[in-house]
């Protein structure tokens, strides 16, 4: 599971790739390789840094790893204008992604096929910023394109829209902070993504890991 602090479950006990992990038993294997502060253009394979860490950011997130599906939820840094420099508006970020979607179908899941990508959305942040909301509506946009493109890919899985359906008005709107979601939105998000990975498994039809494996 790749992101940013959202993904890494800042400011909440139970984020939800491990619930999504309780959900689906020790039949699955789940890995969180979340980052905070990371952004679309620095999980560009053999791109930028992300200090502190001295390695790649792709390195640690994907490279080396063994994985028959993965799911991304990237934008709500890109959003922020004054991390862009420029260089992470709506068409960089589109470009960017892009490159991650073609260097993640190049891995190949147990069954011989290009890996299953679940793509999130990123959730509106409860913000007064009209330029934040304009720039990440945006790059919501952009998903649902991308996934129309990629026979891989699928985005049935909405962080804001399932918020909406638990009655939460906004994403962030349960006390935690403006740009962290709170549990509730973990809780919901995780229902969701279960259901998705089951069918993206099921659909695979993965081999069954033999004892040497």
């Amino acid at each position: 599971m790749l992101g940013d602090s959202i993904t890494l479950g800042e400011n909440v006990e139970t984020r939800y790739s491990d619930r999504v992990q309780e959900n689906l038993g020790s039949r699955f294997s789940l890995s969180n390789r979340a980052l905070n502060g990371v952004s679309a253009l620095h999980l560009i394979q053999g791109g930028l840094p992300l200090a502190p860490r001295a390695t790649n950011v792709w390195d640690y997130a994907v490279a080396g790893q063994d994985f028959d599906a993965v799911t991304l939820m990237l934008g709500t840094n890109c959003s922020f204008i004054v991390l862009r420099h420029g260089n992470c508006d709506s068409v960089m970020w589109r470009k960017a992604m892009e490159s991650i979607l073609n260097d993640l179908s190049g891995f190949k899941n147990r069954g011989g096929n290009p890996v299953d990508i679940v793509l999130m959305a990123p959730p509106i942040p409860n913000t007064k910023s009209g330029g934040m909301h304009r720039s990440i509506r945006k790059i919501r946009a952009v998903v649902s394109d991308l996934c129309a493109k990629r026979a891989n890919v699928t985005c049935r899985t909405d962080p804001y829209e399932t918020t909406l359906k638990i009655g939460v008005v906004e994403s962030y709107a349960c006390g935690v902070d403006w740009i962290h979601p709170c549990q509730e939105f973990h809780d919901a998000v995780a229902e969701q993504l279960t259901v998705e990975l089951r069918a993206v498994t099921q659909k695979t039809q993965l081999a069954p890991i033999s004892p040497d494996r």
